[in-house]
């Protein structure tokens, strides 16, 4: 055989194995996406509840031991809380109790059925707000930002739904307090959190 027609034997043999290697790197690549699809609708399908939790721990700050129940609490993008199993005037009572094992007092309380049925003669289901403040770290807020008590307190709803349901629900701090963007704020809405997550949970 000449020289002249080994080289045209090399010259194919060459070709078709870059053939053959851009065919099997598409493969891979395809079925590698394949494989990413299916792993992900197995293993990454999670409910609304699920990412609004994720996203308050990343970016809210509360570490994932504050979360020892987590299926009791659901998360909004400005708050939080639950449904509970007591009648109106006892989860007042039981959310007040709770926050004060947190360090939170209650500065204000607006009974909101009782004003909408005095001002506009409206009858509507039990709901109170709470102002619910922690000294310290309220204290601490207002040395970093004297003009961010245009946020406090902290406001907790207690609520009656038509179904008879009580629900408490708490205002996300992270929401509100992150828009001063003062250093040293975000780590105080990040504590309030965590203390507020906690007081709904211990009930």
């Amino acid at each position: 055989m000449s020289g002249t027609s080994i080289l045209i034997l090399l010259t194919i043999a060459i070709g078709l194995t870059i053939v053959l290697l851009i065919m099997s790197a598409r493969r891979i690549s395809q079925e590698g996406i394949t494989i990413s699809s299916a792993a992900k609708g197995k293993h990454f399908i999670r409910s609304v509840e699920d990412v609004q939790r994720q996203h308050t721990m990343e970016h809210g700050g509360v570490s994932a031991e504050d979360y020892s129940n987590p299926t009791d609490i659901k998360f909004s993008s400005y708050g939080f809380g639950k449904k509970v199993d007591m009648s109106f005037n006892a989860a007042v009572e039981a959310v007040t109790h709770a926050l004060n094992n947190e360090g939170f007092g209650i500065l204000t309380e607006i009974d909101i059925a009782a004003t909408m049925k005095k001002k506009l003669g409206k009858g509507m289901l039990p709901y109170r707000i709470l102002g619910a403040c922690n000294p310290q770290l309220a204290s601490r807020a207002i040395d970093v930002e004297p003009s961010i008590g245009l946020l406090l307190p902290c406001n907790v709803v207690v609520r009656q739904d038509l179904s008879d349901a009580v629900h408490i629900e708490c205002m996300d701090p992270s929401a509100v307090i992150g828009l001063v963007g003062k250093p040293g704020i975000k780590e105080l809405s990040e504590e309030v959190k965590s203390r507020l997550v906690r007081a709904i949970q211990a009930i």
